[in-house]
């Protein structure tokens, strides 16, 4: 009952040290949302007046903000402000600069060889996380500064590629790994339990073969996941929108 009323508010991600109460774990990022689009039409009406040049001076400014906001988090053992709203407010507002951006240049024409670059900037990334953590530098969130950037320019490119050619040929299959994207991060804290189990019940899975258990946790983690968004997220959606539709 304490809780209750930053529940209803969505505010869960203003308090430091909520995620162990209760399912604020997986529900700080609704807060998250909830507070940015608060502040969404303000930030619309800017970005859409404003010239070219403002808003990649407005774009780079974001991204440093928030590049930079790890280092004295690790250097000073501050708090962890990866569900930070005003941080991830500052990323919001760098998605809606990307979107204003390619849709500036949705008319322009580019070559389809620019597809080639998708894959090679998600291996670039990987490949820098994957090298950087195990090797080098072992905090994970400050590789926003190369993470950020890289899925800009991939969506960057896919709008582009497909505003001009529409070659993409899996529309449902895309539409619903989206519809289904919270769901799944929701499902995370279910099939860990159920992985556990699973394991320890057949001998051909072993504690050290990691990727044996990555695709187990993986398989429960997509199930639970479309259970979640077809017997409860949507049913749910579709009764809050006609009971919205006819308050309003």
């Amino acid at each position: 009952m304490v809780i209750a009323p930053v529940e209803f508010l969505m505010m869960q991600s203003v308090y430091d040290g909520s995620f162990a109460v209760l399912h604020n774990g997986g529900t700080w990022f609704i807060s998250c949302i909830f507070i940015a689009y608060l502040f969404y039409p303000y930030l619309e009406s800017v970005v859409s007046k404003n010239k070219r040049k403002t808003n990649v001076v407005l774009l780079i400014l974001f991204y440093l903000m928030t590049s930079y906001s790890y280092v004295p988090v690790y250097v000073f053992k501050f708090s962890d402000i990866y569900a930070n709203p005003f941080f991830r407010l500052l990323e919001f507002a760098e998605g809606i600069v990307f979107a204003y951006l390619l849709l500036e240049n949705r008319n322009k024409s580019i070559s389809k060889r620019y597809a080639f670059l998708i894959p090679a900037f998600a291996l670039v990334l990987i490949c820098a996380i994957s090298f950087g953590v195990h090797i080098g530098f072992g905090y994970v969130l400050f590789y926003n500064f190369l993470a950020v950037p890289v899925f800009g320019f991939i969506l960057y490119f896919c709008g582009r590629l497909e505003m001009c050619y529409k070659i993409c040929r899996f529309q449902r299959i895309i539409s619903l790994f989206s519809g289904c994207s919270y769901a799944f991060f929701l499902a995370q804290f279910f099939c860990f339990d159920i992985t556990k189990y699973f394991i320890n019940q057949i001998s051909f899975f072993q504690k050290s073969e990691s990727l044996k258990l990555f695709l187990c946790s993986f398989f429960f983690c997509c199930i639970i996941s479309l259970f979640l968004h077809f017997l409860i997220e949507k049913p749910i959606k579709k009764f809050l929108t006609k009971k919205l539709y006819f308050l309003f």
